[in-house]
């Protein structure tokens, strides 16, 4: 029983020291969109997204209306969720997405953080947005700048179809009218679109619109 306990041990010591080896400068390259209807998503490009039935809840406890954002484009970044642990890659990829928050937002386009979550795990949002934090102070950057939100019962991923991929981020481009521009389910946890791919698919939208 001892060497099962020291073996478990020293994997959770190998895992806490390479989750904390994600730098903030990490490279996430996906870029060709998901075949969504391969995934359990099943949502398709060029479809408008069901209007939510649900509202989210700001970290600070703010009830939250998608229809907020109507005539914005929008980015809806689902992250893992709090699986025993805060997934370092998602920490890594809000903090970048942060960073070109200002970028999104000169663009007409709002960035939605959705942390699928239990009612009851507001506490381990927030060590979420703390290690959020820490790779930005690390790096001599301001705190996170964009909002997180939750998804108490996980009632949004239900809704779209999402909660058979909570394994994997999900990263959704809309525009204006709600209708999906680009989506990118990941094959696993370190694998996201980058950011400035992101950016671009903005840039689509923006430019098919001004025709």
């Amino acid at each position: 029983m001892g060497i099962v306990i020291r073996k478990l041990f020293f994997a959770a010591l190998l895992f806490s020291s390479v989750a904390c080896t994600v730098p903030i400068n990490f490279s996430f390259s996906g870029d060709k969109p998901s075949n969504l209807k391969e995934t359990e998503a099943k949502q398709t490009v060029g479809e408008k997204l069901p209007v939510p039935e649900t509202d989210l809840l700001s970290s600070t406890g703010e009830k939250i209306s998608l229809k907020k954002y109507e005539g914005k484009s929008v980015v809806l970044v689902f992250m893992r969720g709090f699986s025993g642990y805060v997934c370092p890659y998602c920490a890594t990829y809000t903090a970048q997405l942060s960073l070109k928050y200002e970028e999104f937002k000169k663009r007409n386009a709002e960035v939605l953080v959705v942390y699928p979550t239990k009612a009851d795990h507001k506490a381990k949002v927030e060590q979420f947005i703390n290690a959020c934090n820490e790779r930005l102070e690390a790096e001599g950057k301001t705190p996170l700048s964009l909002p997180v939100f939750l998804d108490p019962g996980l009632k949004l991923v239900t809704q779209y179809n999402l909660l058979g991929d909570l394994s994997r981020p999900s990263t959704f481009v809309l525009d204006g009218q709600g209708v999906v521009r680009y989506g990118y389910v990941g094959a696993d946890k370190a694998d996201r679109p980058g950011i400035d791919r992101v950016l671009q698919e903005i840039e689509k939208i923006n430019g098919s619109s001004k025709k």
